[in-house]
């Protein structure tokens, strides 16, 4: 049976033998071969005199040699039925010589997952994980009887001791030490304590105290398990993979494997799914306070280094991709990973999205202004999959950070994203302030990439306001700042913005010659939808249906192949748009009600695009008389267009 220290492997073990004594008629020894504390693990010699003494054989009699005394248990035990539990063991190569023959059993306790005797011997190894929160509950309430009503209380102090048995027994014993003070009261007390290893700290028994029995197993590791052990405690997010944790130790990706592999054999780290590893809280306390701040600064500024230039490499799987903002180089002992294709490249970024989060505060946190808020900037296109106000948060912080850095034109790129997502969450006035706040900062500094993009986007923001001339004007003079400075794409952009506005204002006929003239159907970019939405929702409102669903069979073909769940929605609107005004209302219906499905599933990622009101509004209107569907048709003509705001 193996886990972590203070699991509870002991208590479990003893617990376990005493339940069965009727299994075992000819008794049960129980030793302590002090693999893991203070002072040197029990040499096998030892451990099998202290047996055979136990089994009634004369000391004199025991012999010297360990493969002779281990013969004689074997043979002392041949005609028994006896139980030895073997607890704390180091290695199996101290275990081996004790094992019983004939029907007796060993129970083994280890820190360490004894890999080599589950080979050999043919071991059947369990591993104790943590408590669930309901048997931590359960604990706890044991412990602090008629104390344990609080429900709320037993819940945080269960989430501080991170479910650890030995801490949840320290803790509760701490707590049983002032009865006239409410458990919450106590809970409170000890949150506020900056460290919890601090806080269920028992100086006077090492054998409770958290830090010393960790300390056990970290004075265990060689060297290199030791630094790797430290420098992955950095890592703020819930678990970690191999690449990750090599830039973080600053090693190839071949050592830190089989680093990681120590370590979850030491039970220090424990490999939740394939190629996923996860540290205990309590446990990463522990290592980080056993790095130094410089160590540990380095590790965290490697990290950034290694998801920021991995981002950039998602973003360019179809192609070099426009560098606005200047980025510091890779962090020596990073190593970025590459993707061969699109799917790949999203699959690893929705992996790792839910660590970007807490990398990016730690990072401010740590003073690392121009590394947090270049990671910022590149999460720009892995956020469009996520929830705006969450991305809006990070925006905030890294506007902030590039502020105090004092890189104003830095400063403006994220202004420019903030933008976006506060467009995306709906809130469009704002959305215009951030990009009028920033096309200012890129008109003084002459920063003509920036100066189109946030005006392109100001022109799609105001559109949405049904503010269409100045929309139109914004966009006219974004597509004259990329023309002047030769930026084919960018003007290719801001006339796309164009034909959205035009689709806007009923412009049906310019919006399709504009396209068909100037733009052309690809998108700008890997991320971006493209013209082909646009182009539909112009030859939806001429009347134009079946050559609106040709372009929308190729755009869904697409967005299918992404595995792209928002794509899938805002085609899907449009084909129950052009099935509806076919007077095919139960295939609008069914197309509606898909879509809302996928809303469901991904939540509202961009209302400047797509809104649960409006398909809940077509929805109305189908099967409905030509009346009804004609009012309906401003909210075909709003649906946002095919191309998404400029990062």
């Amino acid at each position: 049976m193996h886990g972590v220290g203070a699991a509870g492997k002991t208590a479990l073990a003893v617990h376990w033998a005493r339940d069965r004594i009727e299994h075992f008629p000819d008794g049960q020894l129980y030793i302590d071969l002090r693999g893991y504390g203070p002072g040197e693990p029990m040499p096998p010699e030892q451990a099998l005199s202290a047996l055979l003494i136990g089994l009634g054989v004369d000391g004199e009699a025991v012999p010297d040699d360990v493969d002779a005394a281990s013969a004689l248990l074997r043979t002392t035990l041949a005609h028994r039925r006896m139980l030895l539990v073997l607890d704390n063991a180091r290695d199996a190569q101290q275990v081996r010589p004790l094992l019983p023959g004939g029907e007796s059993l060993a129970l083994v306790t280890s820190r360490s997952q004894m890999r080599g005797l589950a080979t050999r011997e043919g071991a059947r190894r369990i591993a104790l994980d943590m408590l669930t929160p309901a048997e931590s509950a359960d604990f706890l309430r044991e412990r602090l009887a008629e104390r344990a009503a609080d429900e709320k209380a037993v819940h945080d102090l269960a989430e501080m001791c991170g479910h650890l048995p030995l801490a949840l027994a320290v803790a509760a014993e701490r707590c049983s030490r002032h009865p006239d003070v409410s458990l919450a009261a106590l809970v409170s007390e000890l949150g506020s304590e900056t460290n919890r290893l601090s806080a269920l700290e028992t100086a006077d028994d090492p054998l409770t105290d958290l830090r010393a029995v960790f300390s056990w197993s970290y004075d265990a590791l060689d060297e290199e398990s030791e630094a790797m052990f430290r420098r992955i405690a950095v890592h703020p997010g819930s678990d970690l993979s191999v690449p990750c944790a090599a830039s973080l130790a600053g090693v190839g990706t071949g050592p830190a494997r089989r680093l990681l592999d120590r370590l979850t054999e030491a039970n220090l780290l424990r490999e939740h799914r394939p190629g996923r590893f996860v540290l205990h809280d309590l446990v990463r306390d522990y290592a980080l306070e056993m790095g130094s701040p410089e160590e540990s600064r380095d590790a965290l500024l490697r990290l950034v280094s290694w998801y920021t230039h991995s981002l950039i490499a998602a973003t360019e799987t179809g192609g070099p991709s426009h560098r606005l903002m200047t980025l510091d180089p890779v962090v020596p002992g990073a190593v970025p990973l590459s993707f061969a294709t699109a799917q790949q490249a999203r699959a690893w970024g929705d992996r790792e999205w839910p660590s970007l989060g807490p990398t990016v505060r730690l990072a401010v946190r740590t003073g690392l202004l121009g590394a947090a808020y270049q990671l910022v900037n590149k999460m720009f296109n892995l956020s469009m999959r996520h929830s705006p106000a969450e991305i809006a948060a990070l925006q905030e912080i890294g506007l902030d950070a590039a502020t105090r850095a004092g890189q104003r034109v830095d400063a403006a790129y994220i202004r420019n994203q903030l933008g976006i997502s506060r467009a995306r969450a709906g809130d469009l006035q704002r959305a215009i302030a951030e990009f009028r706040g920033a096309a200012e900062v890129f008109r003084m500094t002459g920063a003509a990439a920036g100066l189109e993009m946030a005006l392109s986007n100001c022109g799609q923001a105001l559109s949405m306001t049904g503010s269409l001339d100045e929309s139109v004007a914004a966009l006219e003079e974004a597509y004259a700042v990329a023309d002047a400075a030769g930026m084919e794409d960018r003007a290719r952009g801001s006339l796309i913005g164009r034909a959205e506005v035009y689709v806007r204002m009923g412009r049906f006929e310019e919006t399709l010659q504009l396209i068909e003239e100037e733009i052309g159907q690809d998108p700008v970019d890997v991320e971006s939808s493209s013209p082909r939405l646009t182009l539909a929702d112009a030859l939806i409102g001429l009347g134009r249906h079946e050559e609106a669903n040709h372009h929308l069979r190729l755009e869904l073909a697409r967005h299918l192949e992404d595995r792209n769940r928002w794509g899938e929605a805002k085609v899907l609107v449009r084909r129950g748009v052009v099935e509806r005004d076919t007077g095919r209302f139960a295939e609008a219906r069914t197309t509606l009600h898909e879509v809302l499905e996928i809303l469901d599933e991904v939540g509202e990622l961009d209302r400047t695009e797509l809104t649960r009101e409006q398909v809940e509004e077509l929805l109305a209107g189908v099967g409905a008389g030509s009346e009804v569907r004609d009012a309906d048709a401003g909210v075909s003509r709003g649906l946002g267009g095919g191309v998404a705001l400029h990062p």
